[in-house]
């Protein structure tokens, strides 16, 4: 006689299926039918489109940053970004930077007195020792005011946006989307390689067992956003 499935034997059952592979005998509980009729009986409501015009989603998106303590500064073109990235970093006293070799060059910081590094490969080390990092993004979510990142063009490697103390990301409007499954879509089909994606939402922060709040753990305390063409 064939035994219930436990609950383990089920989730694995589902990752099988979910995978386009046949489920061993004993994933499927007795007496009942397959559980993939289950799933396909499930009606999915959930938006994936986000129909606000384009005005709506990038000040939902610059609502949401500002929400989370993130400072957000606006570029009519990037003739402008450089003048905002040095009053940045000379607010913010930020002596260094890296940034990714294919960083667009007006995006680099003009003032003398910032360190401009390039990154080549630099080891965890010597990028713990650098004040600060730009770079751009994939994409951005206004719902939850996510910034993702692919290791795609303008990014760099995940551990540049890991170790120094300060990210200022660039973000053109036009990559802001207005949902989190319209994210998930353009990830899925545009994905090149198998680097990890990144989602970051606000500054990093994190909160012990006494519930103290410290920043600064898991990535830049600091996080700011040049919103171009918004």
């Amino acid at each position: 006689m064939t035994q219930p499935a436990d609950g383990r034997d089920a989730m694995l059952g589902d990752i099988r299926r979910a995978l386009g592979r046949e489920a061993s005998a004993h994933t499927v509980d007795a007496g009942r039918r397959p559980r993939q009729a289950d799933h396909d009986a499930i009606e999915r409501r959930y938006r994936r489109q986000d129909d606000a015009t384009r005005e709506a989603i990038t000040d939902r998106f610059r609502q949401r940053l500002e929400g989370l303590g993130v400072r957000v500064l606006e570029a009519a073109g990037e003739a402008e970004v450089r003048g905002i990235i040095d009053q940045r970093l000379k607010a913010s006293a930020i002596g260094s930077v890296i940034v990714p070799p294919d960083l667009p060059g007006a995006w680099c910081p003009g003032d003398e007195g910032v360190s401009l590094i390039t990154d080549d490969g630099h080891p965890a080390a010597a990028i713990n020792d650098i004040d600060g990092v730009i770079t751009g993004c994939r994409l951005a979510i206004a719902e939850t005011g996510s910034i993702v990142l692919d290791a795609g063009p303008a990014q760099g490697r995940r551990l540049l946006t890991l170790m120094p103390d300060y990210h200022l990301c660039v973000i053109d409007a036009a990559q802001v989307v207005g949902l989190v499954p319209e994210a998930m879509t353009q990830l899925v089909e545009t994905q090149r390689t198998c680097a990890p994606i990144t989602f970051i939402t606000g500054p990093s922060a994190t909160a012990d067992i006494e519930l103290s709040r410290v920043a600064g753990v898991h990535g830049p305390r600091r996080l700011e956003v040049i919103l171009l063409g918004g």
